[in-house]
């Protein structure tokens, strides 16, 4: 049975055919259909029935539009505000758009009013915008920070001067510079989608879908591919589900879970000590993005650290930590604890339930608490490749072409998610107690190194 053609199809077709390079009968003849066919797609062509454009390209048969001139005005006002975006900045929600196309049927009852009763019925609904969308090949897009708003030219010696100012640190090895960058995690939210079968109309949700439970999550690694542990905010002071030991990484509290100034001082002295049991007083460069809580931050050792703040409006463009990896981890930590969950249920186990609230989590079925996020955060860190992270640093472009080594320079291509990660191997497979939850051995092992006066601030806070 031969295949119906698209209408692009059949246009091409046709223009093949008026082309006049090969006789009519053979064109007919190479795409498998009849002379009188062709014939008559000539006819639509020169007509002006049949289009060579990009709405409806991929239909087999066209069909008259109710609403055809609203929608010829709305796609022309979508391609105006494309054009004027570069200028003003200015984007479009669906809510503009579904006001817009409202207005111009009421502008045209108001001129046409012998339309009236059909645009009385006009609602300018999700679906109408939809099939205009895939008639006229339009998208919708994100727009990412504010790194739209400025021009190329602003932004190349914007990043050339960050560059000498790197540079000026006399720092030549890519191992002591670093990039920190914090993100929100819902640490309990569960994914929004289910498959089901096509006789389900529909399927309810559930209130972890939309679970606030929240976390920052503090993340640095250094051009050379070596990853800082992880620093954690939270609202509890006292979460009960790590009072009886160390929290898996660093872990410290904030009344809204924000990184604000004082959580940026605090992780500056957590990020010095580190570096000092790495390093000693080697100096290093801290890259920050450029919000205030960053750049009020006092350094305590300006001849040990050096902060260097991005341009603003740059960071989606130029940071490290936003090229992919940040986003790889959370999707790792999402697939961790549905996992959990799936095995939690799918197995049938009952595990008693403890008398308080606080200390019920993964293990019991229930949403991940504050130690279980942790834990699973910490593995999917560990997970990452060096390799990985020194592609993002690549792909920032943010630093001298000098300090990257020269084994690293054929690697700035695009990776994936599941490329930045190093899949498990069977070894921790096997630490995954019943119902996959991690067996947490030793998680309290790399907070012990924090010294007394550090562990009294920790305190203080959670007091």
């Amino acid at each position: 049975m031969t295949k119906m053609k698209t209408r692009m199809e059949k246009y091409n077709i046709a223009m093949e055919a008026i082309a006049g390079h090969t006789k009519q009968k053979h064109v007919a003849e190479k795409h498998g259909v009849t002379a009188a066919t062709l014939s008559k797609w000539v006819k639509k062509v020169k007509a002006g029935e049949l289009r060579g454009d990009e709405r409806d390209a991929s239909c087999k048969k066209a069909r008259p539009l109710q609403f055809g001139e609203i929608e010829d005005r709305l796609v022309q006002y979508i391609k105006l505000r494309e054009r004027k975006y570069l200028v003003d900045g200015l984007g479009l929600s669906w809510k503009l758009v579904q006001e817009k196309a409202l207005k111009f049927a009421a502008d045209m009852k108001a001129t046409h009013p012998d339309k009236a009763a059909t645009l009385d019925n006009f609602r300018a609904s999700p679906g109408w915008f939809q099939g205009v969308r895939k008639r006229h090949n339009i998208k919708s897009v994100r727009l990412h920070g504010e790194a739209g708003s400025v021009d190329e030219e602003t932004a190349a010696t914007a990043m050339a001067e960050f560059k000498q100012a790197v540079s000026a640190t006399s720092i030549t090895n890519p191992q002591f510079v670093f990039n920190a960058d914090e993100t929100g995690l819902f640490y309990q939210t569960l994914p929004s989608r289910l498959y089901v079968s096509r006789s389900e109309r529909s399927v309810r949700g559930v209130k972890q879908m939309a679970a606030k439970a929240r976390l920052t999550i503090m993340t640095a690694t250094s051009a050379a591919g070596e990853k800082v542990p992880l620093f954690s905010v939270g609202k509890s002071r006292r979460p009960m589900c790590l009072r009886d030991d160390f929290p898996p990484v660093r872990y410290t509290s904030q009344a809204s879970a924000w990184f604000d100034t004082d959580m940026a001082n605090y992780y500056v002295r957590f990020f010095l000590k580190w570096k000092r049991s790495r390093y000693g007083d080697e100096p290093v460069v801290l890259i920050w993005d450029n919000c205030p809580a960053h750049k009020n931050v006092t350094n305590p050792a300006p001849k040990e650290l050096h902060l260097l703040f991005l341009p603003p409006n740059l960071t989606s463009k130029h940071q490290p930590m936003d090229m992919g990896l940040i986003s790889a981890v959370k999707m790792r930590y999402k697939a961790y604890v549905l996992q959990q969950l799936l095995a939690y249920y799918d197995d049938g186990q009952q595990t008693p339930l403890p008398k308080s609230r606080g200390l019920r989590g993964l293990a019991h079925g229930a949403p991940p608490n504050i130690r279980d996020a942790l834990t699973i955060l910490k593995r999917v860190w560990e997970e990452v490749k060096p390799e990985s992270v020194v592609r993002c640093w690549m792909k920032a472009a943010c630093l001298p072409e000098s300090l990257f080594p020269q084994q690293h320079t054929q690697q700035q291509q695009r990776v994936t998610s599941d490329e930045m990660l190093t899949e498990r191997s069977s070894e921790e497979e096997g630490q995954e107690g019943e119902g996959g939850q991690l067996v947490q051995n030793g998680l309290g092992a790399e907070n012990e190194q924090y010294d007394e006066a550090e562990q009294r601030m920790t305190e203080s806070r959670s007091d």
